[in-house]
């Protein structure tokens, strides 16, 4: 059996959804729809076909909850998380091109992030190539701590947790405010008047005093920040208009809003 195909279907038997990957990112010729699509653990499906695809170089696991990795990059990453986090696990630690991935187990679910140059936090949501993928450098990744399926990866580190956490407060604590801006900009009092609103003006004129070279860096700004704070069409359209008496065409203006609204989860 194809090397690939096999330990694909080792991860899969013990509950980590797979990808095949061309280089560092997913075979588009296979996962059309990217991370929507991974193989789900419980199936073996079209592995093969996609794991022995001839672009496929590699197995990406996207990491489920409660796991999370740690990725290491050469030396600078690997003093900065001895510095400020921990020492090396003794299960689920594999080498990468330049590197280590240490996988983890938390209660606290986390996304991606980055915890110091050249030190990586990947989450929920992420993935990361698995042994044997070939890396780009010719070098195969290899478990240089094997995972232990019995027990799982070992408990992440208390100031890693404590990271975390403190990271989840700050994302909890600025979705509370944007949901308050926007209940605030919604809300009406009986008699329709509006309660309260958020003042978009000044946004409007910084647009028409941006420099030649950063209308449209401004523009995206803006449109994502009001994206963000729940402005209506009408105030968008405003802003709209305002980036064309700048001087910006209608294209890449009609452009620009689209991507930073796209960006703000618009």
């Amino acid at each position: 059996m194809h090397e690939l195909t096999r330990s694909a279907m080792e991860y899969l038997d013990h509950g980590l959804p797979v990808i095949a990957l061309a280089g560092k990112t997913p075979n588009g010729l296979v996962h059309r729809h990217g991370l929507s699509e991974p193989f789900p653990p419980g199936t073996w499906v079209g592995v093969a076909n996609a794991m022995e695809h001839p672009r496929t170089t590699g197995i990406g696991i996207v990491i489920p909850f409660p796991y999370l990795v740690v990725d290491i990059d050469g030396e600078e990453g690997a003093r900065a998380w001895m510095a400020d986090y921990g020492d090396i696990p003794d299960r689920w630690v594999a080498r990468t091109g330049r590197g280590l991935h240490m996988w983890y187990a938390c209660t606290e679910p986390t996304g991606n992030g980055k915890l110091a140059d050249k030190l990586d936090l990947k989450g929920q949501g992420g993935y990361v190539a698995a042994p044997p993928s070939l890396h780009e450098s010719g070098r195969k990744y290899a478990w240089i701590a094997e995972p232990d399926y019995t027990f799982g990866p070992m408990e992440a580190p208390e100031s890693l947790e404590r990271w975390i956490t403190l990271r989840n407060s700050d994302r909890a604590r600025v979705m509370a405010r944007k949901d308050f801006s926007r209940t605030v900009r919604h809300s009406m009092l009986e008699d329709g008047m509006l309660w309260a609103t958020l003042d978009f003006g000044g946004l409007l004129v910084g647009m028409g005093e941006a420099g030649a070279g950063n209308r449209n860096n401004y523009l995206h700004w803006a449109a994502a920040t009001m994206s963000e704070e729940g402005a209506t069409e009408d105030e968008l359209q405003s802003l709209f208009d305002a980036a064309i008496s700048a001087g910006l065409t209608h294209h890449e203006t009609r452009a620009t809003i689209r991507s930073a609204m796209k960006a703000a989860g618009r």
